[in-house]
Parts: C-alpha cells; sequence; structure tokens
C-alpha cells in the first residue's frame, strides 16, 4: 500500500511545535529566521514561510514585520504581587525595562482623587521589551511622594523591581482596584509601542493602598492585546431576592 508522505512544511512546522510544547523555545523568545531554518532542515525559504503560517493559525508563534517571529505567551496566570519582570520570568520569559521618566511632578486631580495628602508624585515611565526588543506594555507609575518614596529617584529602574522598591522601603499593600479599558494609542505611544496611531490595546489601571486606605501607588499599563487577556473570577453569583424582581421581568438585564 502507498502512502503519501506529508509535505515538507508540515513536517517543518511539526518540528518546531515540538520545540514550542517542550519548552526548548520559550513563550517571548525570537525563532531562527527563514534562511537559518531553512539551512536547518534543508528546504527552501517558501517552505519555512508555510510552516510558519501553520505555526500562526496555531496561535503558538507572532510574526513582527522587520523583527522576526516570536513564540507566543500561554494562559499562564501573572501574579501582579510579584511585579511584571518577577512573574513573567516564574514563565521562562526575560524581560527588560527601559525608563523613559524619572521625575516629581505636581498632580493635584491625582491625589484628590487617589485621598493622597500631597499632590506631589514620584512619576516612573517605563517601556516593557522582551529580550529581543519587542515591546509588550507601557507602564505610568504614579508614587505620592513621601520620605520613602524619595530615594526612588535615584535609583535604576531599568533593572530594579518598583514592586520590590515599595516593599522594602515598607509600603505594603494591602488593598488593590483595578479597571480595565480599551484605550486608543496616539503616536507617542504608538512609536514606543510599535502600534499605529489609533490602535486598540488593553488599558489596566490599578490603585493598591496600605491596610488604612492611604495610597501607595498609581499605575496605568498600556498592554499589547494580542498578549495579555483578563480573568474575572470565580465570582459567587448572589440570587435576586423575590420581593426585588419586577413582576414579569427577567432577573439579568445584561446583554450578551
Amino acid at each position: 500500500m502507498l502512502e503519501l508522505a506529508a509535505p515538507k512544511y508540515l513536517s517543518v512546522a511539526h518540528a518546531l511545535e515540538g520545540q514550542i510544547r517542550t519548552g526548548r523555545l520559550k513563550p517571548g523568545r525570537r525563532i531562527p529566521g527563514e534562511h537559518e531554518l531553512a539551512k536547518e532542515f534543508d528546504v527552501s525559504r517558501g517552505t519555512v514561510r508555510q510552516a510558519l503560517g501553520v505555526l500562526v493559525r496555531k496561535r503558538l508563534i507572532r510574526t513582527h514585520p522587520g523583527a522576526g517571529s516570536y513564540v507566543e505567551f500561554g494562559r499562564e496566570r501573572l501574579e501582579y504581587a510579584l511585579g511584571w519582570t518577577a512573574a513573567l520570568a516564574a514563565m521562562g520569559t526575560t524581560i527588560r525595562s527601559r525608563v523613559l521618566r524619572l521625575e516629581v511632578v505636581e498632580l493635584p486631580d491625582l491625589a484628590a482623587g487617589l485621598g493622597s495628602q500631597t499632590a506631589q508624585f514620584v512619576a516612573l515611565d517605563r517601556i516593557r521589551l522582551l529580550e529581543s526588543g519587542v515591546p509588550i506594555g507601557l507602564d505610568r507609575s504614579r508614587m505620592p511622594l513621601t520620605p520613602r518614596t524619595e530615594p526612588f529617584l535615584r535609583m535604576d529602574f531599568s533593572a530594579a523591581s518598583l514592586t520590590s522598591a515599595l516593599r522594602e522601603a515598607g509600603e505594603l499593600a494591602s488593598l488593590s482596584e483595578e479597571w480595565v479599558h480599551i484605550h486608543r494609542v496616539d503616536a507617542e505611544e504608538g512609536s514606543l509601542l510599535r502600534r499605529h496611531p489609533g490602535d486598540a490595546c488593553l488599558l489596566v489601571r490599578r490603585v493598591t493602598r496600605v491596610s488604612s486606605g492611604r495610597p501607595i501607588e498609581h499605575v496605568e499599563s498600556i498592554l499589547d492585546p494580542d498578549l495579555f487577556h483578563m480573568h474575572f473570577g470565580p465570582n459567587p453569583v448572589k440570587p435576586i431576592p423575590a420581593s426585588r424582581r419586577s413582576h414579569g421581568a427577567p432577573e439579568s438585564t445584561t446583554r450578551r
């Protein structure tokens, strides 16, 4: 009985998929270029492109024009308490930070909204990058300026963890609130994130406080929606008491 051999591009795709699933190629890592893969598997570059297309459709890799192809992140949960760098490092992914801004700013509106006793804040803006240099997020952190946070102005946050710095300064977060929005990046943000102005990204705004309610950090993170997803729950659902239900009205007015 004759059997048809699998197309070469499928053999290449299967081999690369095996490297990804076994962890040889880790999340966020750049995979070899077309020329290298063609030489490794003794196939044409056209065959390599077909193989990469298979992996893209399986959501195992992403291709960045002019920057190459990178292994997709899985669906692992990131623990905010660790900080971005440590949380992603736990997944085997190295993240670099580039500091865009570190200075004292006056923000009376933010102070009023947070209930901060001071309108002066330490402003720290950082772009988050994969080891290859591909950006995955932009963080804008604001910490009320106090004797505990003033030393932050002399720290190198391209290497240091802000989460660890706050903890070591005695600013221990006990309460946290988050808001998630769709954000259209402007020209400056798009340039930093390699996105077109107007592209939609996730904007996660988080406020952390000490147990007394005093704010210690307000941060806005603009995240690549192809890499990050929000998951809420499981949360208990309380039934609506019969006395509060309108006669003949549905229990939920949420549209799906």
